[in-house]
C-alpha cells in the first residue's frame, strides 16, 4: 500500500524521481491477483469504494521523471504481474524494471542485483 502513498507524493513537481518496490496498481487488482477464484467463492472480499478508487496506472501514465520499479519474482503479496503493468503504463522516457530473483515482498534490496540497479538509477539522476 506504500506505493499508493508514493505515487500520489511524486506529483509534486519537487520530487527528482520515483523508486518504488513491490509496487500495486490497484486494490482491486491486488485481490485478483493473490486471492485465488475458488476461495472468493467461500469468502466474500468488499473492498471500499473509496479505497477500490485509488489507482497508481492513471498517475504513472502522468508521471515523466526517473522511474525505478523493483519486484521480488517471488512476490506473493504484490506479484510481479502487477509491477509490470506500472512499468508498461508509465511514459516517462527513463523508466526501468527489475524482477530480481529469488526475492520475495519487500525485500528486494537484500540482493546485489536491486542494490546496483539503485545505484545506476542515482546515478543518471
Amino acid at each position: 500500500m506504500g506505493s499508493i502513498l508514493a505515487v500520489r507524493t511524486a506529483q509534486d513537481p519537487k520530487v527528482a524521481g520515483l523508486v518504488l518496490e513491490g509496487a500495486i496498481t490497484s486494490v482491486p487488482q491486488v485481490v485478483d491477483a493473490t486471492v485465488p477464484g475458488w476461495l472468493r467463492a467461500f469468502l466474500p472480499i468488499t473492498i471500499d469504494p473509496d479505497l477500490a478508487a485509488l489507482d497508481n496506472i492513471p498517475l504513472v501514465t502522468r508521471f515523466d521523471r526517473p522511474l525505478l520499479i523493483l519486484v521480488g519474482k517471488d512476490d506473493d503479496e504484490t506479484p510481479p504481474v502487477l509491477s509490470e503493468r506500472l512499468y508498461v503504463a508509465a511514459t516517462g522516457t527513463h523508466k526501468s524494471l527489475l524482477e530480481v530473483p529469488k526475492a520475495r515482498h519487500a525485500d528486494t534490496m537484500t540482493f546485489d542485483a536491486a542494490v546496483q540497479a539503485y545505484r545506476h538509477f542515482l546515478d543518471q539522476m
